[in-house]
């Protein structure tokens, strides 16, 4: 059953098609029952975006994986409740993927200055899928802005980023005879035989 337009008539033909489009658009994602719109891991992709405009989500980028945008999403309620606090910069880097080690500056060796702390950010994936590298300048400008949105504002920090890998890294050595040809004052000699 087709929509009715509350466009007025004297709209132009561009409007009303637009309308009729979005519409269309509507009326099928009301056909879509079983998907709740409000819920990050139901939401189709596209909406995304708007959904984590409605969440006040602090840090965003369109080039994120879905995974991860949906897991900031998860986490921005809970993110705000706490939001101050060494939890809340934890949580903020989780979200992200990105395990991090929080020393404040009574924990540092030697003692750091009152009120700082030092964070150690370490990436697990690759959070821009249209760059190849992991770290780049970018990268740490956003973490710096996502840190300065949770942290409490009367604290000062230095921020450490590094990528951790997850791979199992085996050593295997072999050893085979060589033979090895020495030349000395330009006399040939045989190869010795290792």
């Amino acid at each position: 059953m087709p929509i009715k337009s509350l466009l007025p008539a004297h709209f132009s033909k561009q409007e009303h098609a637009l309308d009729r489009i979005g519409g269309e658009r509507l009326q099928t994602l009301g056909q879509q029952t079983d998907i709740d719109l409000w819920n990050p891991w139901q939401c189709p992709a596209e909406f995304l975006p708007h959904l984590a405009w409605a969440a006040s989500v602090d840090l965003w980028n369109p080039n994120w994986p879905t995974n991860i945008k949906r897991r900031v999403i998860d986490e921005a309620p809970a993110l705000h409740r706490i939001k101050g606090t060494k939890a809340a910069v934890i949580k903020a880097l989780a979200a992200l993927n990105i395990d991090a080690t929080y020393k404040e500056w009574w924990q540092q060796i030697p003692q750091g200055e009152r009120g700082t702390f030092i964070i150690e950010a370490y990436l697990r994936d690759n959070l821009d899928n249209t760059r190849d590298a992991l770290l780049n300048a970018e990268l740490t400008e956003a973490l710096k802005r996502l840190l300065d949105a949770v942290k409490r504002g009367s604290q000062h920090y230095t921020l450490y980023t590094g990528i951790r890998h997850s791979a199992d890294l085996a050593i295997a050595g072999t050893r085979a005879p060589s033979v090895t040809w020495h030349e000395i004052n330009g006399e040939p000699r045989l190869p010795e035989v290792n």
